[in-house]
Formats: structure tokens, sequence, C-alpha cells
């Protein structure tokens, strides 16, 4: 029976980890992530070499979302045709030449994206250029169930939930994080109304979601697994379906007061 585990929260985070797979599948050779935010990678996060066949190898990271800002799934899917040609491109000017590029998401398996890299791999192969290949989540998923020491590296605080009353405490601990942000804490007066609106909007998302966004950035912060709806305990979860009615409720009283105070 495999585990499933949540992608990291930040880019960071799945370059590290792209960094520590590395070994791993290549023979224990160590790989190195290239350059610093704001340099030029052309097209390479990671880079190393396969102790066995020596061919050298270039990983491209791309953290990517399910859901954008206002909890609508991506249409058309995340990996698109042009944006894997566009850092395929890039990746042609890395030196040394490369003889093999991987694009690693986050994201979860997609045949169309599948079948957009085979028929680059072909055209690249054909050209006399290095091999394509696509990591998706899933993929990670099967690494870290493979290894143990790496499961244990970068999930332990998952690992040591065992039961359904810790997956529902991590979900509370989540919602008494969103209620803790300036919005509910300082007077009315002192916040701005679009500033007022969106700490709402952002907390009924978690709510429904287990996912609590940045207020100016608009990226996750904190992630439970589900949302109220998930929550194990059937007072746990009557309480926070009463909360989300009533914040819903809060949310339409205040626009028509901050349209009126307005107009």
């Amino acid at each position: 029976m495999y585990q499933a585990f949540q992608p990291p929260l930040y880019w960071q985070q799945f370059e590290d980890l792209t960094e520590s797979v590395f070994p791993y599948l290549y023979g224990g050779a160590h790989a190195q992530k290239v350059g610093r935010p704001g340099q030029a990678q052309n097209g390479v996060d990671v880079y190393g070499r396969c102790l066995r066949t020596k061919r050298r190898i270039g990983i491209q990271c791309k953290r990517m979302d399910e859901l954008d800002e206002n909890n609508h799934p991506f249409p058309g899917g995340l990996i698109k045709k042009t944006m894997l040609r566009d850092e395929y491109q890039k990746a042609l000017s890395f030196t040394p030449r490369l003889d093999e590029w991987i694009l690693a998401t986050t994201a979860k398996r997609d045949e169309k994206a599948q079948r957009a890299a085979r028929i680059l791999d072909e055209e690249s192969q054909a050209a006399g250029n290095f091999t394509v290949r696509l990591w998706f989540w899933d993929d990670y998923v099967t690494y870290l169930n493979n290894f143990g020491d790496l499961q244990s590296r970068y999930y332990r605080d998952v690992l040591n939930v065992s039961s359904s009353h810790d997956l529902d405490k991590l979900t509370l601990e989540l919602y008494a994080h969103a209620f803790s942000r300036p919005a509910f804490e300082d007077a009315l007066y002192d916040e701005n109304p679009d500033d007022f609106l969106q700490a709402i909007q952002d907390t009924i998302r978690a709510l429904n979601t287990g996912e609590l966004v940045d207020r100016q950035t608009r990226q996750v912060i904190r992630r439970a697994v589900g949302g109220r709806r998930t929550l194990n305990e059937d007072g746990w979860r009557q309480a926070c379906n009463h909360v989300y009615e009533q914040l819903q409720e809060i949310k339409v009283r205040s626009k028509l007061a901050f349209g009126t105070a307005r107009s």
C-alpha cells in the first residue's frame, strides 16, 4: 500500500526535493541546483551526471497549482505544449551540453502533456539534441514510497499523522491560522474594505478546500488534507459548516455596507 503525499507549498522546496531525488535514480550521483533566484538558468534548475552512464542531466522544476486564486481549475490542463517547448528552447543553451532534459512538475499526470513530450523528444533526438522527459507529481509519490529515508526527510510530520483525529486537528489548526490574521483582529474602521472582503473570501476558500493563501502574493501558505466536508468528527464538521454560513452572511452584509458608504 502506498502513502499519498501533497506537493511542497513553495517552489524552493520542490527544487530541494528534486535535487535529493537525483542520487536515488542515477546511481548515487549528486546533483546541484543551478544559480540563485534572478539569475539566468537556461531552462535548468538542477544539474547532475549519472554515475553509470556519465550522461549529463538537467531538470527544470515547475511547481504548478491545480487551482487559480479564485479557486477555479486552470483551463486546458496545467502543462501546455507551448510551455514545454519554451523551456526546451532555453535548455538548448545550457552549458555543458545536456544528454537528457527533464521537465519536472507538481501537476498530475496528463496524457496530452505526455504526448507533447514524446513528439518533442523525437524531434530533439532527430536534430542531434538531448532526450526529453516529463516527471509528474505522481512520479514523485512513487519515488517517495520507494525510498524510505527520502520520505522521512521531507514528510516526517505527515508520517506522524496516524489517525483521523490527527487529520482533523491539522485542518482545525489551519482554520485557527486563518482567523488569527489582522483582518479579524483589528478594529473594523482600521481595515480597508477591499482587504477585509478579501480576507473573508480567503477564509471561505480555506474552509472549503483546506488551502490558505497569502494576502499579498496569493500563494498557498498552508495546506491541510481537504476542507470542512472532510472532517471526521461530526461535531467539528457541523461547527465549521455553521462558521462557513456565518462568513457568507458577513460577506453579503459587508458588501452592502461598504457599497452604501462609498456612494
